[in-house]
């Protein structure tokens, strides 16, 4: 499913990456979830990502608080890093992966009122794909951790099941650039369009 899920995002060409990434960003800038949120997670987007930027951008503007995650390789762990200037308090890491730089200061996981949750694959139940290192369903088991968790996707990133285990932490919402699927994980999902 990753390899399948891979492939259609790369067969995308930029200018549809570009238009797509404009209108989830707006439906994720209007949604409940960010409206709500006083401190919100957001990631770098890497490559065959929606681009995110303006979400962070906006909640800079806004006054909110933006975390970002910064990797520890060496623990395999995801820490929320503060960002206070995008792009410039980011560094390129392995991989090329974006983060915030080591002396930008950790937040507290509590405060974290929503975090903005990258996938290859989403399902209507609550299902990630992620991409194998389990950095988020780890992170998302950080005790105190309360935050909505809000996958971001295009519409082909929708699948009808994802594969999981326990292990597997799940989100509570999936935005597109054309609905909101809130999970139901007792039964079916509700998509709201528009």
């Amino acid at each position: 499913m990753r390899r399948a899920l891979t492939r259609s995002l790369d067969a995308l060409s930029p200018d549809d990456v570009a238009a797509m990434s404009a209108r989830l960003c707006q439906r994720v800038l209007t949604s409940e979830f960010v409206r709500a949120a006083k401190v919100v997670m957001v990631f770098a987007p890497m490559r065959g990502e929606a681009d995110v930027s303006p979400i962070i951008e906006g909640a800079l503007e806004s006054g909110r608080v933006v975390v970002l995650p910064w990797i520890d390789w060496e623990k395999r762990e995801l820490i929320a890093r503060r960002v206070m200037r995008y792009p410039d308090d980011l560094e390129t890491t392995r991989g090329g992966l974006r983060q915030p730089r080591a002396t930008c200061a950790a937040a507290e996981v509590g405060s974290i009122d929503m975090v903005v949750t990258p996938g290859l694959g989403f399902d209507g139940y609550g299902g990630r794909l992620g991409r194998g290192g389990g950095f988020y369903d780890r992170f998302f088991a950080t005790p105190g951790l309360t935050a909505a968790r809000v996958g971001v996707a295009f519409d082909a990133q929708i699948v009808d099941r994802v594969p999981r285990d326990e292990r597997d932490a799940l989100v509570d919402a999936v935005i597109t650039p054309t609905r909101t699927i809130v999970a139901d994980v007792s039964g079916a999902p509700d998509t709201q369009t528009g």
